[in-house]
């Protein structure tokens, strides 16, 4: 049998929970409302002149900037567009 202490602590981490996921959805809400007007573009999404993360915006409805990055391959540095989210990689010639 639970002690009143446990269900405090039950009660405590419902309630961590719940606020994590209020402050999610009403992230997702934001993105959507500020969303108006994006577009396709080669395998990224366009809004006011940023890219954002096509995967990102497909499946969960958020806008993750896609940002330039410089990685060290052998012979020198390469630069490709990744997504601040969820890290895919975009081919930063196939979408200028």
């Amino acid at each position: 049998m639970a002690t009143i202490a446990d269900l405090r602590t039950q009660l405590s981490e419902s309630q961590d929970r719940n606020r994590s996921l209020e402050a999610e959805l009403e992230a997702i809400r934001a993105d959507q409302k500020r969303a108006d007007g994006i577009k396709k573009q080669g395998d990224m999404y366009m809004l006011e002149g940023h890219r954002y993360c096509a995967a990102c915006w497909e499946l969960h409805k958020r806008l993750a900037p896609v940002v330039k990055v410089s990685k060290f391959v052998s012979g020198g540095h390469s630069l490709f567009l990744q997504c601040s989210r969820c890290k895919q990689e975009f081919d930063a010639l196939r979408n200028p």
